[in-house]
């Protein structure tokens, strides 16, 4: 404050708490101090009556002229916070434009005419106040309130105004002009808005109802073009011939509104977060053409037998229960995605409408609707109708009945249609079903031609004689536990032949088709799961990541098919041929390819843990990298074979033939290799570690030079001629094992071996030395032998050794 004598100034203060947390006190302005301690704001302006200034005196008889001139005195931008006008009678004769009173108080206030352009008074009092005419536009009355009073704001310009979050129930604003005013979370119950024009408003959340749940409020013949009305309350308004072309009403309530010839031209209607409701509403005689009431809920609306003009509106997504559209003009309306409930379309004009997405059915008890599953509803009847082109795309049609129905060229995209019926009467020649749900279908004779089924659900289909494919394109289809030439018995086969035919990712889980041809076929991604196939002839076919887990492929024929990535696990592939077949990075883990004949096949990375391969062919096959752990391979043929880096970890491969197979880096660590032929095998740097090796028969020049056969058990393995330079012998048990002089046993590490009992075959030691294993070629005096019989055996002359 300034000067000496406290008494000389106004004395009114305020704690800035009263105005609120968004209050931005009025610091370094003239007129006030603001007490930083005390968190106070006191006005400095000199006292006139009261003890008060002019601005916060609390008296009604304040001359206009003395205000006019004090105002002028202010320092611009001019802050009048808690200004008291209440009863002041001032109409247009003092001008508060650019002005800010927050908290102001105009309670009864006479501003007929007045300039309050950019007037910033939020949380204004406003009861009884006198508004009519005067120019706000641009004002913020955010959060005002009238309380127990009338705000009279008739033919008011209020154009950008701000009055978010006011409680203004009952205020007359006929007339006014509210265009891009922001009315977001005001309550105007039992407001008359008669003639206003709101052009481009904000309504959201503004409650427009009935107030007391009595007086309705007042838009007719309102204009709201442009108006956004997100959850906007018009419950029981009265909106007759109100004109909301290009709005966007979204949640807003009709219930029970008049909306007789309202113009929706181009509006959006339809439900936000929390939903729109137009039940029980009016709407007689209204022009909606364009209109779009997308997502809405429009229930039980009386559109009257005026012959309202729908043309083109939008219902896509909207829930439509109850509605009489008899008679009336829907030609080329949405109703994509919309429920339709119980709707009338008697008389309607419904060409080119879209029904894409939409639930159309009638129920006898509507409210019992509300349970979707508890309510049975009546089949819908589509037979002997003529559907030419009809859009059902993504519709869900229960129970439908399409016998004798024309559905040329019809769309069913995505639609879903469980237990439809169609006849030999049916056409659905060029139809588009790709995507639909014909789940548990009767397909008896009907007519397929050329129809597009792409990824189509025929799942438990019913399929009769006669029914036509010819020409369809069917990749995806599911055929799943399908009954076909209505033999009822789930999965019967369907007897059709899809020699090169075009199946992606077609699903034939659980089906029976035994000797079924897909020669050539495309099938890659297919699902066979559970599928009998037995003698099915797939050769050439491409079953590229197709899965067949735990199918029965017994006996057929796979020849030169492509199988990368596909999935056999657990399957039965028992005398199954599979000519230079690819199953690069297949997954045949546990499957049972026994007897198979694999012959050339390329099984790269392919995955054969634990798999039976018990007596198969695999001659000149590819197995670089593959998997083969626990594998049952007796009696396999692996001639010639590639099997570099190829895991047998415990498998059982007695009497495997590997003859002149790349070993090369090979793991067959505790692999049981007895009786085994390795002739002529090229071994280099694989891993015999634990092996068992006993009578297994690598001679002939066996390729193992650096072979790692740590702890590898070669008793009595032949290994005439055998190649370990630089091998690992260590713990190997070597004894019994047939060795000639010309084997390579050159810088072998046999730490700790066990070499006694060798023989050897030419009964000489290499260069007619002493064998180089002279000292370990007894047991230690520790170490007697374990076998008195072998050593018999060792030392005498029998069949076995054949040797002294």
């Amino acid at each position: 404050m300034t000067g000496s004598d406290d008494n000389h100034w106004c004395t009114f203060s305020f704690d800035i708490d009263e105005i609120g947390e968004k209050y931005v006190p009025p610091s370094g302005s003239d007129g006030w101090d603001w007490d930083t301690e005390e968190d106070e704001v006191h006005c400095t302006r000199e006292k006139w009556r009261d003890d008060r200034c002019i601005w916060h005196a609390e008296v009604t008889d304040k001359p206009v002229a003395e205000l006019a001139e004090r105002l002028e005195a202010e320092e611009t931008p001019v802050i009048l916070d808690k200004l008291y006008l209440g009863g002041a009678d001032l109409g247009d004769r003092l001008s508060l434009a650019d002005v800010r009173a927050t908290k102001a108080d105009l309670t009864d206030a006479n501003l007929r005419g007045a300039d309050l352009t950019n007037f910033s008074a939020p949380d204004a009092k406003l009861s009884g106040a006198n508004l009519f005419e005067a120019t706000l536009d641009g004002a913020d009355f955010s959060e005002a309130e009238v309380e127990g009073g009338s705000l009279d704001m008739r033919s008011t310009s209020m154009t950008g105004a701000l009055l978010t979050g006011a409680v203004l129930d009952g205020v007359d604003l006929a007339g006014a002009d509210l265009t891009d005013t922001d009315f977001t979370g005001a309550s105007l119950r039992g407001a008359d808005l008669a003639g206003a024009t709101l052009t481009n408003a904000n309504l959201t959340e503004t409650k427009l109802g009935k107030a007391d749940g009595t007086v309705r409020s007042n838009l007719s013949e309102a204009t709201l073009e442009g108006a956004y009305l997100a959850r906007a309350v018009l419950s029981g308004a009265n909106l007759s011939r109100a004109k909301f072309p290009s709005a966007t009403l979204l949640g807003v309530d009709f219930t029970d509104s008049d909306l007789r010839f309202a113009d929706f031209t181009e509006a959006r209607v339809g439900p936000s977060t929390e939903g729109g409701q137009t039940k029980n509403t009016n709407m007689s005689g209204a022009k909606l053409s364009e209109a779009i009431f997308s997502t809405a809920e429009v229930r039980d609306v009386e559109l009257g037998s005026a012959e309202s003009n729908l043309y083109g509106s939008k219902f896509d997504g909207a829930t439509v229960r109850g509605v009489n559209f008899a008679d009336d003009d829907v030609r080329n309306a949405d109703f994509t995605d919309a429920r339709v409930v119980n709707a009338t379309f008697s008389g309607a004009k419904l060409s080119k409408a879209m029904f894409t997405g939409a639930t159309v059915y009638r129920v006898e008890d509507d409210d019992s609707a509300e349970q979707s599953s508890g309510n049975a509803a009546t089949s819908v009847a589509f037979d002997d109708a003529e559907l030419v082109e009809v859009d059902f795309s993504n519709a869900t049609v229960r129970r439908p009945n399409f016998s004798g129905a024309n559905l040329s060229k019809a769309v069913f995209e995505g639609a879903t249609a469980p237990d439809a019926t169609f006849d030999a009467d049916s056409n659905l020649a060029g139809a588009k079903l790709g995507g639909a749900t014909f789940t548990d279908a009767t397909l008896d004779g009907a007519s397929m031609e050329f129809t597009d089924c792409t990824e189509t659900d025929f799942a438990g289909a019913t399929v009769g004689a006669g029914t036509d494919f010819a020409g369809a394109t069917m990749p995806k289809v599911n055929f799943w536990s399908v009954n076909a030439d209505q033999r009822g018995t789930t999965g019967a086969s369907i007897d059709v032949n899809f020699a090169d035919v075009t199946l992606s990712e077609v699903n034939f889980s659980h089906a029976f088709l035994p000797g079924a041809t897909f020669s050539g076929a495309k099938l890659d991604g297919a699902t066979f799961d559970g599928a009998t196939l037995v003698e099915a002839d797939l050769s050439k076919a491409d079953l590229s990541d197709a899965t067949a887990r735990g199918a029965d492929l017994s006996s057929a024929s796979l020849d030169y098919a492509t199988l990368p990535g596909a999935n056999l696990r657990g399957a039965t592939l028992e005398g199954t041929e599979m000519l230079e077949a690819k199953l690069v990075q297949a997954d045949l883990g546990y499957a049972k390819p026994v007897g198979a004949k694999l012959e050339r096949g390329d099984l790269t990375e392919a995955v054969l843990f634990h798999a039976d391969l018990t007596d198969a062919e695999l001659p000149h096959a590819t197995l670089s990298d593959a998997d083969l752990t626990e594998a049952v391979a007796t009696g396999a043929t692996f001639e010639n074979a590639t099997c570099i880096g190829t895991v047998f970890r415990d498998a059982d491969l007695t009497s495997a033939a590997f003859q002149k197979a790349d070993l090369t880096d090979a793991d067959f660590t505790g692999a049981t290799l007895t009786e085994a032929k390795l002739n002529e095998a090229t071994a280099t740097g694989a891993h015999f570690r634990a092996a068992d090796l006993a009578d297994a028969e690598l001679d002939k020049g066996t390729g193992s030079a650096g072979a790692d056969l740590t702890g590898a058990d070669l008793q009595y393995a032949v290994l005439t001629r055998a190649e370990f330079h630089d091998a690992i012998l260590a713990e190997a048990d070597l004894r019994h094992a047939h060795v000639s002089s010309k084997a390579d046993l050159a810088e072998a590490d046999t730490t700790d071996a066990k070499c006694w009992y060798i023989v050897w075959d030419d009964g000489e030691t290499p260069d007619g030395e002493s064998s180089p294993y002279e000292a370990a070629s007894e047991p230690a005096a520790d170490e007697p032998p374990e076998d008195e019989e072998d050593y018999t055996s060792a030392e005498g002359t029998d069949e076995e050794t054949g040797q002294a």
